[in-house]
């Protein structure tokens, strides 16, 4: 099969990876952001390169430590979306059974909360949940962007949601250590410097949401000709388009 060196307009992808230069500084600096952080949100212009960054360089070596779910809503199209709370929810599917212990975690009701901690409840570790393009998530219905908002702060606050204190008085004292144990699920939202402004909508459940920022910045003249240059000296084993 062809492969080509450089992929035009589309963004870099996973398999492109050997391909991707000139932003060493930018995946080692977001790396290490979101090894530390829960809750990172990462802007820039137009054509900068968000998605390439995060495909080729970033998730790639996240994935060595933690569990990627890429998240793209698209934009809403009245009968033709699924909520976002849902698309998040079938990214991250439940692939294997609880174990024994864990089994009660199945009659929790229905939210991100409960969903990532029955996925915890199956052996799985930690997660980085990744929203590319998020200004699309602002096209959506009011009540459906609070839900997602709500239920991303509960997922993200680190203590057991109000909603399931009653519940947990029910349980066994080894059921309870389970459903209150902390998780380790992050998020990272990528959007356009000139949509940033929209975030502040989220900001009365996660008021932390513009504290841990990443600017993509412009190829600097020698980071654009390693970006053209060393894809060049692959040629050995790659073709070029026409």
């Amino acid at each position: 099969m062809k492969t080509y060196r450089y992929p035009g307009v589309r963004p870099f992808e996973a398999t492109d990876s050997a391909l991707f230069f000139g932003r060493d500084r930018d995946i080692a600096d977001l790396y290490e952001m979101l090894r530390a952080e829960r809750l990172v949100v990462l802007f820039g212009k137009s054509g900068y390169g968000k998605s390439s960054l995060l495909n080729a360089g970033v998730l790639p070596r996240l994935r060595t430590v933690m569990s990627a779910v890429e998240v793209r809503l698209g934009e809403y199209i009245a009968g033709q979306n699924l909520p976002p709370v849902e698309t998040v929810r079938r990214k991250a599917p439940l692939l294997q059974a609880l174990s024994p212990e864990s089994a009660f975690l199945a009659d929790l009701p229905p939210t991100l909360w409960t969903h990532f901690k029955q996925l915890e409840g199956a052996g799985k570790g930690s997660y980085l949940l990744v929203f590319d393009q998020f200004e699309e998530f602002f096209s959506y219905p009011p009540e459906q962007q609070r839900a997602f908002r709500d239920q991303l702060a509960d997922l993200l606050n680190g203590e057991l949601p109000e909603a399931l204190r009653e519940y947990a008085r029910a349980l066994d004292r080894e059921q309870r250590r389970l459903l209150t144990a902390p998780m380790d699920v992050r998020v990272l939202f990528s959007i356009r410097s000139d949509r940033m402004h929209e975030l502040d909508r989220l900001k009365d459940r996660l008021p932390a949401i513009l504290h841990k920022r990443y600017e993509l910045k412009a190829l600097s003249r020698e980071q654009a000709r390693e970006a053209i240059v060393q894809p060049a000296l692959l040629g050995a084993t790659l073709s070029d388009s026409a």
